[in-house]
């Protein structure tokens, strides 16, 4: 092989086979000039440490245009909306019920006051310290223990002030439920 078919051979793209590296090794020309091409394909250069922040500094920074804020408060206003003009309708649609030719409409059941659930020993201890500090010597509350065994208060104090004080209504409410637990005096 000679080194103007070697050259045309790379040039082409055609594979390193043995005649190539056979010439490779017997010319010292090629064989340099073969070191230097792949030297110079195989390394890459390198930017210098950096670079790319000084590049990346020369541009203006990335802003939002004014109107994006607007649009996404906008979205969120359309969807808040939406849900409450659903959340209405299923609402204040009443469901009708078709039974036998007659047309019967749900009722709705509102409750006018708050359900009372009983009042627990822990209700107790608290209602009578709070008696206590808040009617001081017109209330006697006797413990046993840390639960209640006993409150005695002034029955016309405690009418006049269950109109403004919830403690004193708490009081006769303990005494509907548990009458053994308070006397009047």
């Amino acid at each position: 092989m000679r080194c103007d078919d070697l050259r045309k051979a790379l040039e082409e793209g055609a594979p390193l086979d043995g005649a190539i590296r056979g010439h490779l090794d017997a010319c010292a020309a090629c064989g340099e000039e073969f070191a230097a091409i792949r030297a110079l394909t195989a390394s890459r250069p390198t930017a210098p440490p950096g670079l790319r922040d000084r590049v990346l500094a020369g541009f203006p920074a990335r802003r939002a245009p004014r109107w994006a804020g607007l649009a996404r408060a906008a979205a969120v206003l359309l969807v808040g909306l939406a849900a409450g003009f659903a959340a209405a309708w299923t609402v204040k649609a009443p469901a009708v019920v078709e039974r036998d030719r007659f047309v019967v409409k749900e009722v709705q059941v509102v409750q006018q006051a708050p359900l009372a659930m009983p009042m627990t020993d822990d209700d107790t201890s608290v209602l009578a310290i709070s008696l206590e500090r808040v009617y001081g010597k017109r209330v006697r509350v006797v413990f046993k223990g840390i639960q209640v065994e006993k409150i005695e208060a002034d029955k016309k104090v405690m009418e006049q002030a269950c109109q403004y004080c919830p403690v004193a209504r708490g009081l006769f409410r303990l005494a509907e439920e548990r009458p053994e637990l308070v006397t009047f005096r």
